[in-house]
């Protein structure tokens, strides 16, 4: 239980540890609908019953959509109840949500919810936060044929490839047959 609460207070969106999915959209069940705004770029609600430690030294101007502005009066931390894609009730907790008493709701913002190291998904059934973001490949490995130059090169000692292409070309390697590799590869030996 402890170990949750420190989760909780580590992340800003906070969610199970045996589930996926964070957060459905549509699903909010106290402080008001939450819409996914990939536009936005802070959270945003027009109730200030659902913020905690509301700052209101904290007041900005915000830039909608249509080119208007409107004013925030504070900022402080959200909390709502979810639903995750079990259908279990979660606590969410988002920091930094500016009050902003003229929006007609409730914005989520993508980036913030991306920049926590979380995958906003839209899809038909409507949209997740899912808890990581797949790991971003340091190194491809490339896959090289059975008959592959680099893959006999390798095979007869790490012999220079032309030399491997001359046996090959002159017949002197019986059953040794090279296919075209369009894989560039420079050998560490």
């Amino acid at each position: 239980e402890q170990k949750k609460e420190s989760a909780e207070k580590a992340k800003v969106a906070v969610l199970a540890e045996d589930s996926d999915v964070c957060l459905l959209a549509g699903k909010a069940e106290e402080g008001g609908v939450w819409y996914f705004d990939s536009g936005a770029t802070s959270h945003m609600t027009n109730d200030a019953s659902i913020l905690e430690k509301l700052d209101g030294s904290s007041e900005s101007t915000i830039l909608l959509a249509d080119g208007k502005s409107t004013k925030a009066v504070g900022m402080g931390t959200g909390r709502l109840i979810s639903v995750d894609g079990d259908g279990i009730r979660k606590n969410v907790t988002l920091a930094n949500v500016y009050h902003v008493p003229s929006l007609a709701g409730n914005l989520l913002s993508v980036s913030k919810i991306a920049d926590l190291g979380f995958e906003v998904v839209f899809d038909k059934a409507g949209c997740k936060v899912l808890k990581q973001i797949p790991e971003q490949a340091l190194l491809v490995g490339a896959k090289h044929g059975d008959s592959c130059l680099h893959l006999w090169h390798r095979r007869l000692g790490h012999r220079d490839p032309e030399a491997v292409l001359k046996i090959v070309r002159d017949g002197l390697g019986h059953g040794l047959k090279l296919d075209r590799c369009d894989v560039e590869s420079v050998c560490g030996s």
